[in-house]
């Protein structure tokens, strides 16, 4: 008996590198959003508030997909001369990820006016000179209820022209890029953007920018974090005043495993492997093998390892064989038609040689006088002979002690 394949279409997904950022863009928190020349009440006065609790990440779940596991956002922000501009308390941007904590309702104010949101991941930016695009970064704007933002805060004016070779005059767009890892920790980063919408790489003075925060989060590591942004004018705006919300973005990264898989053999039943492999040096890497969705393998590999994993196909039916990582980001996938076909080879019928018997001269014989019943063969003639003879023996019998009895009377007779 022999199988072969008989129909066979692939469609193979490339395998993605390891680790890979899974963008996931928050348009939401994007848009434009201004206002007309005001006395601007910081109090009362709700600024931007972008705020998705669906987004909410911690810790902990990052720490179950791979050690080197991360939560980045970015987002850039421009503001124009009336909202850089201030007389009295200045203009605040804050970018990051904002504690939940149980029974708060969350406002706009949240971020800056509370102690127990001290050492949430969030970098704190404002300009300093009005209609400038001078501007400070920290991590910290208050403590216990106390404003330290001057404390250690990094100031510089950025460069623009081709070259960024000369100071910036209405160049005011910040990127934020904040990021919380698996381990508890976090980074948080500030970049002017020039007026060609490139990163500036240098500013007067020098040194002071870009700038990256570290510190470690402030809560448990299954405390969930939520990515914000809060856009807030100066006290009393220059004139009218537009911000900008562009590129916002949440991205986890994680370690990613390599997968490739292969055709379809049909010599133990209908079957297609499955290689995994594990590029990265320091992390584990998680995978699960899936066939018309159903898991057929899960596992982990650790930094270097690889495994091939045989798939079981089900015959004549189109399967969809996927490689998953544990946040169901798909590594590889094949859709396999498959049709193993069975072939039994002819097999030998045993043959029967007939050997044809020479002719023979046949001579013709009278017709045989003896009449034979109908049903009976010649069987019954030598019977027939046989019950004849003994009747004849008895008869013959008969006749002989007859004769002697005859004979012994005359003998009787003649001596009386």
């Amino acid at each position: 008996m022999r199988i072969r394949p008989l129909l066979l279409a692939v469609l193979l997904a490339a395998a993605s590198a390891c680790p890979t950022a899974l963008a996931a863009p928050v348009p939401s928190y994007n848009g434009t959003h201004s206002g007309p020349a005001t006395l601007f009440d910081q109090r009362t006065q709700p600024p931007h508030f972008g705020y998705d609790p669906g987004l909410a990440v911690s810790p902990a779940e990052l720490a179950q997909s791979a050690p080197d596991a991360a939560a980045t956002f970015t987002t850039t922000v421009t503001a124009d001369r009336g909202a850089t501009f201030y007389d009295g308390a200045p203009e605040s941007t804050a970018v990051g990820f904002l504690r939940v904590l149980e029974g708060e309702a969350v406002d706009h104010r949240t971020p800056l006016a509370t102690p127990d949101h001290d050492g949430d991941p969030v970098v704190f930016t404002r300009y300093v000179n009005g209609a400038s695009s001078e501007f400070c970064a920290n991590n910290q704007f208050n403590r216990n209820g106390r404003f330290v933002f001057e404390e250690g805060a990094h100031c510089a004016d950025p460069l623009d022209g081709p070259g960024q070779e000369e100071p910036a005059e209405d160049v005011a767009a910040l990127r934020f890029t904040v990021q919380i890892r698996q381990d508890n920790t976090y980074s948080a980063r500030v970049d002017a953007v020039d007026g060609a919408g490139q990163v500036v790489e240098d500013y007067e003075p020098q040194g002071q920018l870009p700038y990256t925060f570290t510190g470690v989060l402030p809560g448990e590591p299954t405390t969930k974090y939520v990515p914000f942004v809060r856009l807030r004018p100066g006290a009393l705006t220059g004139g009218p005043w537009k911000y900008q919300v562009t590129g916002s973005d949440l991205s986890t990264t994680r370690p990613m495993p390599t997968a490739r898989i292969g055709q379809v053999n049909c010599a133990d039943g209908p079957t297609t492997s499955v290689e995994i492999g594990n590029a990265t040096g320091t992390a584990t890497a998680r995978y699960r093998v899936l066939v018309d969705g159903q898991v057929v393998r899960a596992g982990l590999l650790g930094p270097g390892g690889a495994e091939r994993v045989p798939v079981p196909l089900t015959d004549g039916t189109l399967g969809l064989v996927q490689v998953k990582h544990g946040n169901d980001r798909t590594v590889a996938e094949a859709r396999l038609r498959v049709h193993c076909e069975v072939e039994f080879a002819p097999t030998t019928a045993p043959t029967t040689t007939t050997t044809t018997p020479p002719a023979l001269h046949a001579v013709a014989k009278p017709p045989d006088a003896r009449a034979e019943l109908p049903g009976q063969g010649p069987w019954a003639s030598v019977v027939m002979l046989a019950v004849l003879a003994a009747i004849a023996l008895v008869v013959l019998h008969l006749w002989h002690r007859t004769r002697r009895s005859v004979s012994s009377a005359a003998g009787r007779s003649h001596r009386c």
